[in-house]
């Protein structure tokens, strides 16, 4: 099986930007931060088989120079479920993904991030977001963070539905 794979786009966005970061089919994304700043808003459309994806950031809740890794890619295609969390008190700064014309679907890979002496606290995980075909969106409520990022995938639709979980920011 041959994989049709174009070139990475690259986007960094400072807060309060919004824009569609890929096209449809094929384009890979990556979807980070400016330095310091945390995935804050979500948006997203299916559209001829792939989705579009708009992502906002904003400054952390509390003020510090974040320490930074990016993952691997933490699904596989057509992976019915997966919910990746950052580990150790990070927080997602960047989502990346390629898509697959063949399978229909993405991989994932994240930007966690760190503020030295904060942790993370009071941690839940969202319902779904997004009903297959539809519409997603989602802010991150303030003095939240996002730190995990998942979904189910459906064969017949060949779509995902994303969920997150969100964790407040406090000083250690």
């Amino acid at each position: 099986m041959s994989y049709q794979l174009t070139t990475m786009v690259v986007l960094f966005l400072l807060p309060g930007v919004q824009c569609w970061i890929n096209t449809h089919g094929g384009v890979q994304v990556a979807m980070g931060c400016a330095s310091n700043g945390v995935v804050y808003y979500l948006n997203s459309i299916f559209r001829n088989g792939d989705r579009l994806f708009d992502i906002q950031c904003r400054s952390p809740p509390i003020a510090g120079t974040s320490n930074c890794h990016k993952t691997g890619y933490e699904n596989t295609f057509e992976q019915l479920q997966f919910m990746y969390r950052c580990p150790n008190n990070h927080y997602i700064a960047g989502i990346y993904s390629y898509f697959s014309r063949y399978r229909k679907d993405r991989r994932w890979t994240y930007k966690c991030c760190i503020i030295p002496g904060t942790k993370l606290d009071r941690c839940y995980e969202t319902l779904f977001l997004n009903e297959y075909e539809h519409e997603m969106k989602y802010s991150v409520p303030t003095g939240k963070v996002m730190t995990g990022w998942g979904g189910t995938f459906s064969f017949p639709v060949r779509d995902r539905r994303y969920k997150v979980e969100v964790c407040v920011m406090v000083r250690v």
